[in-house]
């Protein structure tokens, strides 16, 4: 059993290293390393407590001398713990001087008094002449050295939290002082001295350690809720979990002690039938004892709650978010009688700023100028985190979370001349937030106030984020509409264009051609005039020839009015080409070999027209082929796009001459006109670019030439 005791006893002052450990993790604040050092000096007290279980054979003098350093090392904690409390309070030194010099002087004259220690305190009292026990005096000094200096601590706190506006620091000044009411318990059960009597301080450990865990939950937590309904749910927990234990273990008494002695009920089935019946009774009385404890504990006060979900205003405010915003303030001022107020909308900036724009206001005449809030600002920070509840404007100029709050940022805030200051979220998505001034009365907001305005929060921000995403929907469906009107009109004047087209390549063209007759005819006239007809003869036949090629293209983009387009595999176009041009293949004694993978996705294009493109590709490459040369035709996949390779092994094309291919009509060399054969590459070019693709040319002068068609993937729906 003693093992046992010394093996629990030793996970003591374990637990306090770990809670110090903690206390001082990721921080430089000195308030938290005053406060683990305080936690050290606890688990040091705390390790004494092993003295009680060292048995015979540890040294007598050892186990005093350890008992006795553990003593005024608890004292010594309550001095650090003062100490912490002027940090985190920031204080000035003057405050907490004289509660640290008398504690350091009351701990200096207990330690000389200590009976334990030395016969200082028997000759002290016998010069004196009074017959109190050395014992006594010395412990009356001993527990002055511990209570002095957490009774500074604790009225320093409770000064700064009546001085201190309800705010998210405030709340932190509660929970210190429940920290030092739970240490000051805890050290006052420690303090009773009994011989071989440890239980009181295993007891008062304990206590400490619940101040331990409370005191790092204060020291590193900026957002903790207020200190009653905390209080309230917890005491509520424990009452319902106390009273249903004590039910539940009454009951399982009378089953099996009294009940079998008074009934002589002792077979198993009676006790199973019995505990069919204790497990109902217990369902039961669970729901009963829960709901009276909420009803004796946690008191409902009626609240003017006005749902948003519910009026007609709501409906026809929806699309405008200033009109909802407006909304929501005149539902505030009504419900709590706001005197004025703002509500912001949010847009992320560059960097992860925030810009707070002004939606509405009440009273509407002052409205605030928009306010930017940098990415890097703990206040931003804290708006985009979960719901906290509202946040006091008093938190951005005290709280150590807001420190480093930019001085622009506080100018703006304060600007709004608001108590209170209330996010709003979609998740954890910042869309909003208000602004509340005093009310017309004058008297504070009240915690079941600020518990409706959370409440009001949990719908606003949704339906402020709907309205905000129908605006933006209605503001492109306006430029959508518009853009369609306009491409309409579009549509319609290039119809109009493409038809005056064709009636005038239709009126043109034998116009083109008329002149010539009479030309040839007026040449006959003159009569066999050799050097005139050889002169006029060359120029009129480039003439010619550059009117049929304009014609020819004229006739060719014609066709080229419309595309059909639809998921297709590009290898089915491919193959068409090929046998379409299979003829002129054979005639030319030139070999087409296609290399094509079926397991390739689909595009989406006009099947025939890509047919077309690939046929002019092909056409190309046989007709600038060797005899007996090759074509080879090969496709794949690279990266978003589909490639198809048309390499020939025909004479290629110069460098000097590599930009002329893509010419429609012809070109002059020399002063003289040179047709061009790229009229079915201009086309083909013009048919990859219309499916979003790009034709490319590498060609080897007396190697050979190969095009490649470039065309992204279809998006699967």
């Amino acid at each position: 059993m003693l093992i046992q005791q010394f093996l629990i006893t030793l996970t003591l002052p374990v637990v306090f290293l770990l809670l110090a450990r903690y206390a001082r993790l990721g921080s430089s604040r000195r308030s938290k390393q005053a406060w683990a050092a305080a936690l050290l000096a606890v688990a040091l007290w705390s390790s004494s407590i092993l003295s009680f279980y060292t048995g015979s054979g540890f040294p007598r003098e050892a186990e005093v001398a350890w008992r006795a350093a553990g003593r005024y090392i608890l004292s010594m904690s309550a001095l650090l713990v003062l100490v912490t409390t002027h940090r985190f309070l920031q204080t000035p030194l003057s405050a907490v001087r004289p509660g640290l010099v008398i504690a350091v002087l009351l701990g200096l004259v207990s330690f000389v008094l200590d009976p334990v220690l030395t016969p200082l305190g028997d000759i002290l009292l016998s010069a004196v002449g009074t017959q109190l026990p050395p014992s006594v005096l010395w412990s009356a000094l001993w527990v002055a050295t511990w209570l002095v200096p957490l009774a500074g601590a604790l009225l320093l706190t409770r000064q700064a939290a009546q001085q201190t506006p309800r705010s998210l620091y405030r709340n932190r000044l509660n929970y210190w002082q429940l920290t030092l009411l739970v240490y000051l318990l805890g050290g006052g059960v420690a303090l009773v001295q009994q011989p071989y009597q440890p239980a009181w301080q295993e007891v008062g450990a304990l206590i400490l350690i619940g101040a331990a865990m409370l005191g790092n939950a204060t020291l590193r937590r900026y957002d903790l809720p207020e200190l009653r309904p905390t209080l309230r749910h917890l005491v509520a927990r424990l009452a319902s979990t106390l009273l249903l234990f004590g039910l539940a273990w009454t009951a399982l008494w009378l089953m099996v002690r009294v009940l079998p002695q008074r009934t002589g009920i002792a077979t198993s089935l009676d006790l199973i039938l019995f505990a069919a019946l204790f497990a109902a009774l217990f369902v039961l009385t669970n729901r009963l004892v829960e709901r009276g404890v909420r009803w004796y504990l946690l008191p409902r006060r009626p609240q003017p709650y006005l749902a948003l979900s519910h009026g007609t205003d709501l409906m026809q405010s929806l699309p405008d978010p200033e009109k909802l915003a407006g909304l929501i303030l005149r539902l505030v001022q009504e419900t709590l009688g706001t005197e004025h107020g703002h509500l912001f909308g949010v847009e992320n900036g560059p960097g992860g700023s925030l810009l707070l724009t002004p939606l509405a206001s009440v009273p509407e005449t002052a409205r605030p100028p928009a306010a930017l809030l940098a990415g890097a600002s703990p206040f931003a920070r804290y708006l985009q985190q979960e719901i906290h509840g509202p946040l006091a404007p008093f938190d951005l100029a005290q709280g150590e979370l807001f420190g480093a709050v930019p001085a622009v940022e506080k100018e703006a805030v304060a600007g709004w001349q608001s108590e209170w200051l209330l996010p709003l979220q979609v998740g954890q998505r910042l869309v909003g937030v208000v602004a509340l001034g005093d009310k017309f009365t004058g008297a504070p907001y009240y915690e079941h106030e600020l518990a409706w305005l959370q409440k009001l929060a949990l719908q606003a921000g949704p339906l402020l984020w709907q309205a905000g995403q129908i605006a933006t929907l209605s503001q492109l469906n306006g430029y959508v509409f518009e853009r369609v009107d306009s491409l309409t009109l579009e549509q319609q004047f290039l119809q109009e264009l493409s038809a005056l087209y064709r009636q005038f390549a239709a009126l043109v063209s034998p116009a083109l051609y008329a002149p010539f007759g009479e030309i040839n005819d007026a040449l006959r006239a003159v009569g066999p005039q050799e050097e005139l007809s050889g002169t006029l003869s060359q120029p009129l036949t480039e003439l010619r020839t550059m009117i049929g090629h304009l014609v020819n293209v004229a006739g060719r983009v014609q066709q080229q009015q419309e595309f059909h387009f639809a998921p297709m595999h590009l290898n089915d176009a491919v193959q068409q080409a090929v046998r379409n041009l299979a003829p002129m293949a054979t005639a030319r004694r030139v070999r087409v070999e296609v290399d094509d993978d079926p397991r390739l996705p689909v595009i989406k294009g006009d099947e025939e027209r890509l047919t077309e493109a690939i046929q002019h590709l092909l056409h190309n490459a046989i007709k600038f082929n060797k005899i007996g040369g090759d074509v080879r035709v090969d496709s794949g996949m690279a990266g978003n796009e589909l490639y198809l390779h048309i390499r020939d092994t025909g004479v290629g094309i110069p460098p000097e001459r590599s930009d002329q291919v893509w010419e429609a009509v012809g070109h002059r060399q020399n002063g003289r006109y040179r047709s061009s054969e790229g009229v079915g590459l201009l086309l083909a070019r013009f048919i990859v670019r219309a499916h979003g693709g790009r034709l490319e040319m590498n060609s080897e002068y007396g190697a050979g030439t190969t095009f490649s068609i470039f065309l992204p993937l279809a998006l699967e729906s």
